[in-house]
């Protein structure tokens, strides 16, 4: 199942033209035999000129539902279809800012050195947790917030070759993540989704995003840890 809807997203384009191709060259036949029946008058000729309008009217309508299928399919089917593609989740290496090293003449021996390196990365550089300031974070709920009820998710989801994106939750510890929402197109510090913790026992939790590229090849995930409070007293 994963295998054929991985199929029809990558070759959506190309779907999309062979159906338009052999639907017009069925049209034309369907004109043709719509012609040959209107002007027919003897009985077995007027029967097959029939047929074929019947015959090349069935494929149209065919073609038409698979090209709605299709469009269905890699529209809304495939967003929301979880561990589509199983490849494993990579952890992005993080990048080190490199480190400044000044000698001072007085004060120190020639052997002592301060060490001098910038503690905000900047921005694009992968973090540890598979983010990327200002490219694929989450900016709402940030890490170790706590939430209730329903939760607007915000953040960025802006790399390159983007198909779609998913965000899901898991306990800590638990190698299953249940995915919430799928959706799609380039976001840029704006909401993702909305996330319902309503039916959710208060604790810790790990919220993530996943993002794939347009050949559906997943990215590393970006996680964050949440906590989830319990309803107040009314």
């Amino acid at each position: 199942m994963n295998a054929i809807l991985s199929f029809l997203k990558a070759y959506e384009g190309w779907i999309y033209v062979l159906l338009g191709l052999v639907g017009m060259i069925n049209f034309r036949k369907f004109i043709l035999a719509l012609r040959e029946w209107q002007g027919t008058i003897f009985g077995l000729e007027r029967d097959n000129a029939q047929r074929r309008v019947k015959e090349s009217a069935s494929l149209l309508i065919f073609l038409m539902l698979l090209g709605v299928g299709e469009f269905l399919v890699t529209s809304f089917v495939f967003p929301t279809v979880p561990d589509v593609v199983a490849l494993p989740t990579d952890t992005l290496t993080v990048l080190t800012t490199p480190t400044m090293t000044l000698a001072v003449a007085n004060g120190f021996k020639p052997t002592e050195q301060l060490s001098i390196s910038s503690t905000q990365p900047p921005v694009g550089t992968p973090l540890a947790n598979g983010c990327i300031p200002g490219k694929f974070e989450l900016t709402f709920p940030k890490p170790t917030d706590k939430v209730n009820g329903i939760v607007e998710i915000k953040g960025s989801v802006n790399l390159p070759n983007l198909g779609f994106y998913k965000y899901e939750y898991s306990q800590p510890g638990s190698k299953t993540w249940i995915t919430i929402a799928a959706g799609n197109g380039v976001k840029v510090n704006e909401t993702i989704g909305i996330w319902d913790t309503g039916q959710l026992l208060p604790g810790s939790y790990l919220l993530h995003i996943v993002a794939y590229d347009n050949k559906s090849q997943q990215l590393p995930a970006c996680e964050i840890p949440v906590v989830i409070a319990g309803s107040a007293a009314p």
